[in-house]
């Protein structure tokens, strides 16, 4: 937040169209701080006060939990699933960088910024899964 708001400062000053003005951030923040907290104190009320209507069936025999693969361990899966991100953003950094710098590559952003937004998306079902 700090960061943006340094960033906004400074297109202010060289008098930047997608500078905003300090009240018209206040009236967005207030805006969002009108709808949100009543909403996450009736949503919380709401649920406190009903009666719970999913009930788990357990059954009393106890059954033994198998062993996991080797790619379900934890210090394969923190480290492969841990930089996953980074190296999309990282690809797509460069192709990004490459279109700013190189106008003939412009229309090939637009297919990374797809490519790199499914990858995120299906990186993130597998870590779930996971």
């Amino acid at each position: 937040m700090i960061f943006y708001g340094i960033i906004d400062a400074i297109e202010l000053y060289v008098r930047s169209s997608s500078g905003i003005l300090i009240t018209q951030a206040l009236k967005y923040i207030a805006l969002w701080l009108l709808i949100d907290i009543p909403a996450a104190f009736i949503g919380s009320y709401q649920g406190h006060n009903r009666e719970l209507s999913v009930y788990a069936i357990a059954s009393e025999e106890k059954k033994e939990i198998p062993a996991q693969p080797w790619y379900m361990k934890w210090y394969v899966s923190v480290p492969v699933l841990g930089i996953y991100p980074f190296i999309g953003n990282i690809a797509l950094m460069k192709y990004l960088m490459d279109s700013v710098w190189r106008s003939n590559l412009i229309y090939a952003l637009f297919g990374w910024l797809l490519t790199n937004f499914i990858l995120l998306i299906l990186g993130l079902a597998v870590a779930s899964i996971i």
